[in-house]
């Protein structure tokens, strides 16, 4: 990459990317939007050097990135946007049939994790669209399937209309009862490659999006404006002030630690991972 090039900057194209995007300066960028899955993708291929991605994204493939401290997508206890539908409790999940999203490495890890660790059970996981298995609604299809796993707008806008018979199992709010700690779902990533060459932009950056993020929660009267054609003033505040939090702090760190503790004693991934971060 020369000097002269844009940086490429992923951007999340979910509610919990209004927040991170709030009047965001980037000079010298390109902002691409997309699914987290895609990001993810996109980032590991080289066709972004910049970009808030899965967690397990980092976890799986550490040695081609670095962390941009301090940033994050973090549930301290219910995410709201990441769970299980199911009108099974977990426990009786044991061989039964969970579809699981594309949309999210993480959660699908999480959810593997939380099964084997903490429910002690063995459900068969389906790796299929949901789009294929959602024919109507949630409702009609879980009367044939077992339970789905669901992330981002979509989960949140299938609790407003589901059956009293389902229920909503949010794998941050199993994550806290289980270890005590916040989850984070997302991280900001840098390309290792790119760290030397354009490492003053990568740092101008950086502080661009912590100065977005503050700025957004401070202004989230305005952010109900641009978002009042899908969702409620109501469901925008809950969200961003109690569902959802941006700054990777000591504790956030421990229960990313956590996490991928957990992973490696329970052989969900081949190695153990230190955490890499950008240093301007």
């Amino acid at each position: 990459m020369s000097q002269n090039e844009l940086i490429r900057v992923g951007m999340i194209d979910f509610l919990n990317g209004a927040v991170p995007d709030y009047q965001l300066n980037l000079i010298g960028c390109e902002k691409i939007y997309g699914m987290p899955s895609d990001l993810n993708s996109k980032l590991r291929r080289g066709e972004l050097d910049v970009s808030p991605v899965s967690s397990m994204e980092y976890i799986l493939n550490h040695m081609k990135y670095r962390i941009l401290p301090g940033l994050c997508i973090r549930a301290d206890r219910r995410a709201a946007t990441v769970g299980v539908f199911s009108s099974l409790p977990p426990q009786e999940w044991h061989r039964k049939k969970i579809y699981l999203s594309g949309a999210s490495l993480t959660s699908i890890y999480l959810l593997k994790l939380l099964c084997k660790a903490y429910y002690k059970i063995q459900p068969v996981f389906i790796q299929q669209s949901l789009d294929n298995v959602i024919h109507e609604n949630l409702t009609d299809a879980l009367k044939h399937n077992d339970a789905m796993l669901i992330i981002g707008d979509r989960a949140y806008e299938e609790q407003k209309t589901m059956n009293s018979n389902i229920t909503y199992y949010d794998l941050a709010e199993a994550w806290r009862a289980w270890t005590g700690l916040p989850f984070i779902f997302a991280l900001w990533l840098v390309r290792s490659e790119i760290v030397d060459l354009r490492r003053s932009c990568i740092a101008e950056i950086h502080k661009a999006f912590l100065r977005s993020i503050s700025l957004g929660l401070k202004n989230l009267d305005d952010i109900c404006d641009q978002l009042s054609d899908k969702w409620s003033r109501k469901q925008i505040m809950e969200y961003f002030q109690i569902n959802l939090a941006y700054d990777l702090h000591e504790d956030g760190i421990r229960g990313l630690t956590v996490f991928i503790h957990e992973l490696y004693c329970h052989n969900l991934i081949p190695q153990k991972v230190s955490l890499r971060f950008f240093e301007s």
